[in-house]
């Protein structure tokens, strides 16, 4: 009610509900917040975002969380900058503004609305990436995702962090992507055969099969058990509506699928954008971006609370189909080698980890590294005096003599 009732001042300093007939102060909420929430505000871009009460996005429709979890529904203001001139920058700031008590979620782009039916294939086929071992394994089928990634394993961690500069990597393929990411993971051994998955994770792709443009994307996802069920986003939207899984918006920043902008240069201006998903107090893992909250995965998302993880990764990824026969040229981060350095790779830096106190602490130096196919895309692990270790990530994809 404390919510209700501070959404109910604001609304009131809009206009007020003396506007109206109510019986109840709650009942003037309802009639006056459905009014003065706006939708289908179309971006410079072409994209809708949908504003939507607090009470009334898809999570709410689990009676658990409606009932039983302690959120807060806040007027985050965006703390993301506008671009600097330096090789570290930032990401420019969102082209709209939702009322009080009402969280936001894109609609649709320019292309149309998101292509659900392409998240369920896409998730399905990354299903045994983190299924053989504690250990990084090569995927049975090696002409479907690639990977480029540091990590560190055998640990509990309450979430990890990282600063990643935004790349518009080119597909060869519409079908195809490529993805920077964070995954906070736990894998769970149930027998000496079998273990289960969970993850939390963010980050932003290039995938025109979802989103009808190449535009490069911010999303988040969850599975809980070995990706055979996961939410793609908060949208509830088929085929996730009937699994259990669900995400709970905070505030309008930053919804599933937000174009990131600005990309960066070559050597020159870069935007970045800091990625945080840490778990709370309450058990929920909250999921924030550049300062600016998100949402969390509620703690019943997962058969026994997800109380800690035990991997925690950076880097990157893109699905390689072959349609022609060799190797996709589809790029990873700015198309090339992480040798190249930052500002001319892709990079991740500040990368933290929240240990079982939820302390943040510095990944350590000795970060382990993994490319699923070195000579198409890679990963270098640097140290520096003041940005500590980092990495870069990518490279070009086909080449006739290395990435065949």
């Amino acid at each position: 009610m404390q919510l209700r009732r501070q959404v109910l001042e604001n609304v009131e300093g809009l206009g007020g509900c003396h506007s109206v007939k109510c019986t109840s102060s709650a009942r003037c909420f309802e009639v006056q917040l459905t009014h003065q929430i706006p939708k289908d505000l179309k971006l410079d871009n072409g994209d809708v975002i949908d504003c939507v009460d607090f009470y009334s996005q898809p999570a709410m429709e689990d009676p658990y969380i409606r009932e039983n979890s302690k959120m807060k529904a806040r007027k985050a203001e965006s703390k993301f900058h506008e671009p600097v001139n330096e090789k570290l920058g930032g990401v420019g700031p969102r082209r709209w503004s939702c009322p009080p008590g009402s969280v936001s979620f894109l609609k649709a782009t320019k292309a149309g609305p998101l292509n659900y039916s392409a998240l369920d294939s896409f998730t399905r086929s990354r299903a045994k990436f983190f299924s053989e071992s504690n250990n990084i394994e090569p995927l049975d089928d090696p002409t479907q995702h690639e990977h480029a990634l540091a990590h560190v394993d055998d640990g509990e961690y309450r979430g990890g962090q990282g600063t990643f500069n935004i790349w518009q990597p080119i597909l060869e393929d519409r079908d195809e992507m490529s993805l920077m990411q964070i995954w906070v993971v736990r894998r769970t051994t149930i027998s000496d055969t079998e273990a289960n998955i969970e993850t939390v994770e963010a980050g932003y792709m290039v995938q025109p099969s979802i989103f009808g443009d190449h535009s490069t994307r911010f999303f988040f996802f969850t599975t809980n058990n070995s990706y055979q069920t996961s939410l793609y986003g908060d949208t509830g939207k088929k085929p996730f509506r009937n699994n259990r899984l669900r995400f709970v918006r905070q505030s309008d920043d930053v919804p599933f699928g937000m174009e990131l902008t600005p990309i960066s240069s070559f050597d020159g201006d870069q935007g970045a954008a800091d990625i945080k998903i840490q778990r709370n107090d309450a058990g929920d893992w909250e999921l924030s971006v550049s300062e600016s909250e998100v949402g969390f995965w509620p703690r019943s998302n997962y058969l026994d609370s997800f109380p800690f993880a035990t991997m925690v990764r950076w880097g990157g990824e893109i699905v390689n189909h072959e349609k022609t026969g060799r190797h996709t040229s589809t790029q990873m981060g700015s198309g090339h080698f992480s040798s190249e350095g930052i500002g001319k790779a892709a990079y991740v830096i500040g990368m933290g980890l929240f240990d079982s106190q939820g302390r943040l602490y510095d990944a350590p130096n000795e970060l382990n590294t993994f490319a699923t196919n070195p000579m198409c895309y890679d990963v270098t692990l640097w140290k520096d005096d003041n940005l500590g270790s980092y990495i870069t990530v990518g490279g070009p994809g086909y080449d006739r003599e290395k990435c065949p």
